[in-house]
């Protein structure tokens, strides 16, 4: 019965995640290449984690990407952060948001942020504390991620490791 249990879990997880990568894979937002001259000077990392312990390693942003959309699964919060030390509240997302995107302009510190529901904006965005440069998200699971350039999709959807919850997201902007 246990194993019965268990096998029932993991497919409904991989269900949701192919789920989740065929309405991004297959969203509005076409995939873009990458264009000479133009791009951030601002590099954003993520690290995954599950309960505040790295799993995997620091992914930083490709060439031509300026945002992040990060889709998960359950209850969450988000922490912003000035060089990983705790700005403001913790903030729980609103009801229905299953994903995010956060944006970062080059040569700048600071980054927008917005819940969305299957990539759809849908308002009640938070307020970023001034100077925030980063921020820890927490969910019940963190399922996908993919990189952006001005909100066009740029390479393929990344599954997120295996039991990660959480993600660590950090701005460093490189002097020109």
């Amino acid at each position: 019965m246990r194993n019965l249990k268990t096998m029932l879990i993991s497919a409904v997880a991989a269900t949701t995640a192919l789920v989740l990568l065929t309405i991004l894979a297959q969203s509005s937002v076409p995939a873009v290449s990458a264009q000479q001259g133009e791009g951030p000077s601002t590099v954003a990392c993520i690290t995954f984690t599950k309960d505040g312990k790295e799993i995997g390693e620091r992914i930083c942003n490709p060439a031509q990407t300026n945002d992040i959309h990060i889709a998960f699964r359950g209850e969450c919060t988000v922490q912003f952060t000035v060089d990983g030390k705790k700005e403001g509240k913790p903030v729980e997302c609103p009801r229905g948001a299953n994903d995010f995107s956060a944006a970062w302009l080059p040569n700048r510190e600071g980054f927008g942020f917005s819940w969305t529901r299957n990539g759809q904006d849908i308002g009640d965005a938070p307020s970023i504390p001034q100077g925030a440069n980063d921020f820890h998200f927490k969910a019940d699971k963190i399922v996908v991620f993919v990189w952006t350039w001005r909100g066009d999709r740029v390479g393929d959807p990344i599954p997120a490791p295996a039991g990660a919850n959480d993600v660590e997201f950090d701005l460093v902007v490189l002097p020109r």
